[in-house]
């Protein structure tokens, strides 16, 4: 499905600066402009005059890192989990980074130490699992291709005990709130692999697939991430977003595609009451169609009481073939308002179930 320009929704360009901490590095010639929050608009340039990323020093795991050009670097991970810290972690258009990890449920932590947010132009490739942390946030520019078995970027912090012990705690520094991860590229998980974008805010502009895995974008300070002996991710949050600093309207958002047939979508948040417009929002396509009678769920929940979860865009949950039931849909929060398309049918099976709850929750 074609992604909708920054001209045709009608944005007008602000300063990068407003939306992420830190400074973004835009080039005054060609500039390309795209939809951020409140249908606003972001200034970044088409070729932006990043380096690779830099300053990488394993600590933790065995690994090493190489440029055999100018344009890629390789990380080489020989241990099934890996520990890399950075001094900057962007890629620019034409660059290359790729993953080669010793099995597909290897894992590389990737902590960047960055007063600006991660700029992803180009591509990202690995036969695993990446974990990108940037306390200042992460951009996937419209140019960006993310290939990974499955990927997690966010703008909240884990020690390395917990990751090497298995125990996906993610919070934002003591003091500091978590900042603004975006997507407006296309990131694609192999088939069962996952996406999860996570942080103080988390926008999706653009095309986001994970097929018999699982789409996950979740907002909050404090996240605990489990995985089920079915391979399933939950997600509990923990701490709220206490601030809004970007003036953003919903702390959840999706405009863009998101595709997870056979698995499963979740666009969780938890925030202080009224600091955001909207907990939850989709304006955008979400497909999960039910396979085998499997998967084919999606689920919209704002943990916050008073705020919104809010569907004007398509949700979409069909059988996907002639035997499988219809899938679940699920729209849970303080309010609850949809004004767009569910649809959870099926030619050969029964039709699937469509919930709307309002409720206070916390």
């Amino acid at each position: 499905m074609a992604k909708r320009s920054a001209r045709s929704a009608g944005c007008t360009p602000l300063p990068a600066e407003k939306y992420f901490k830190g400074r973004l590095t835009p080039v005054a010639a060609s500039v390309r402009m795209a939809c951020l929050p409140a249908g606003l608009a972001l200034f970044l340039s088409s070729n932006p005059a990043l380096a690779g990323p830099e300053g990488g020093v394993v600590a933790a795991g065995k690994g090493a890192i190489s440029t055999p050009d100018a344009s890629t670097t390789n990380i080489n991970q020989y241990t099934q989990k890996l520990v890399i810290d950075w001094n900057t972690f962007n890629i620019a258009t034409e660059e290359v980074v790729q993953f080669l990890q010793p099995s597909s449920t290897a894992t590389a932590l990737n902590r960047i130490h960055d007063q600006s947010a991660s700029q992803i132009f180009g591509s990202i490739i690995a036969n695993g699992n990446v974990i990108l942390l940037n306390p200042s946030g992460v951009f996937f520019s419209p140019t960006a291709s993310v290939n990974v078995n499955s990927l997690i970027a966010s703008s909240l912090n884990i020690s390395n005990e917990d990751f090497v012990a298995g125990k996906y705690i993610f919070q934002a520094a003591p003091g500091q709130e978590g900042g603004l991860v975006v997507n407006q590229g296309t990131i694609q998980a192999a088939t069962g692999g996952s996406v999860t974008l996570m942080g103080g805010a988390v926008r999706n502009d653009g095309v986001i697939l994970a097929n018999a895995g699982q789409v996950n974008l979740i907002a909050g300070n404090q996240v605990t991430v489990d995985f089920d002996g079915d391979g399933l991710m939950r997600f509990a949050i923990n701490k709220e977003v206490l601030n809004n600093a970007q003036n953003l309207d919903s702390a959840v958002l999706n405009t863009g595609t998101i595709e997870a047939n056979g698995g499963r979508v979740l666009l969780k948040g938890k925030t202080a009451a009224e600091v955001f417009t909207n907990v939850v929002n989709n304006s955008g396509v979400i497909t999960a169609g039910r396979i085998d009678n499997t998967g084919g769920v999606v689920r919209l929940v704002a943990n916050s009481p008073g705020n919104s979860v809010i569907n004007t865009g398509a949700i979409n949950v069909d059988a996907a073939d002639s035997t499988s039931d219809g899938g679940t849909v699920v729209l849970r929060g303080a309010n609850v308002t949809n004004n767009g398309t569910i649809s959870a049918n099926s030619t050969g099976g029964n039709g699937g179930q469509v919930t709307l709850q309002s409720t206070d929750t916390t």
